[in-house]
């Protein structure tokens, strides 16, 4: 008996390390008192970054995250366009411990790989070590196939782009737009399906004073 037990916790610990975690997010608050116009002045690319406080880390991830895809009005439609309301993309988090898929639906994250896949999300390797979390945007290329028109996915992905430019200008945070990136590391990690692509990745930070 006392075997059988220590096998039964043996596999209840495989299975609780194995387990994916799930983190719900805050709700938004973009508690910033800036208005548009300066946010405009202060947008800007920031390539060396402070570390982003512990406890103000996963509030600014969820206000990053609205301000790409969030939701703005009672009949679900979002803060960036999309033609046709056919959205693309899919935004992925990225930090010290692991790559965590954003669910916009329910604000959580869903952990699909564990480790640093910071340097990993830009060539400039040392802009990666001082940033705190990283947003991934992947393109589901099978949106627009039948219509040939990738760009609408692009402008899709250009339009959440500046809208965390503006967040982070607000927010007092930095961040840098990176279209150089290990690609093929970061596709096995999430994983992603053949006919999705990471299309662009945006490295976060506090600024530096």
């Amino acid at each position: 008996m006392k075997k059988m037990l220590l096998h039964l916790c043996g596999a209840c610990a495989i299975f609780s390390a194995c387990a994916a975690e799930v983190i719900t997010l805050p709700q938004v608050a973009l508690d910033t008192s800036m208005p548009l116009r300066q946010a405009m002045r202060e947008r800007k690319t920031i390539r060396t970054f402070a570390p982003v406080a512990p406890d103000k880390k996963m509030q600014c991830i969820a206000d990053l995250l609205w301000c790409a895809t969030g939701q703005n009005r009672p009949d679900g439609h979002r803060v960036t366009p999309a033609a046709i309301n056919r959205y693309a993309a899919t935004l992925y988090v990225v930090d010290a411990d692991a790559v965590y898929r954003f669910d916009r639906q329910q604000n959580t994250l869903t952990e699909v790989a564990r480790g640093n896949y910071m340097t990993a999300c830009a060539s400039n390797q040392a802009m990666c070590k001082s940033a705190s979390f990283a947003l991934i945007f992947v393109l589901d290329e099978s949106v627009w196939a039948t219509r040939n028109r990738q760009d609408y996915a692009a402008l899709e992905v250009g339009a959440m782009m500046q809208n965390v430019y503006l967040g982070c200008a607000a927010m007092d945070l930095g961040t840098c737009a990176c279209g150089s990136f290990d690609a093929k590391k970061l596709s096995a990690a999430l994983p992603l399906a053949a006919d999705q692509k990471v299309y662009l990745t945006m490295v976060v930070g506090s600024q530096v004073r």
